[in-house]
């Protein structure tokens, strides 16, 4: 499991709340989809709001996005 996990595009590393999001999911899904996939599609999704102006919301949206995805594959 990665201690700090950075997003694909633009190179950011995930802030605090991210971490945080980041270690909640590897608790939910390693068991089942890995710790690799799990890093995976936390990195995935929040690149998708690295440019975003409004950061407040950022944790809940790769919480909800990267848990559907990872429940969608079957983790």
């Amino acid at each position: 499991r990665l201690e700090k996990v950075s997003a694909t595009r633009q190179g950011a590393e995930l802030d605090s709340d991210l971490v945080a999001v980041a270690q909640s999911l590897h608790e939910q899904y390693d068991a089942i989809a890995g710790a690799d996939r799990v890093d995976t599609e936390v990195r995935v999704v929040a690149a998708r709001f690295t440019t975003a102006t409004v950061r407040n919301f950022v944790p809940l949206f790769v919480r909800r996005y990267a848990g559907e995805r990872l429940r969608a594959s079957g983790g």
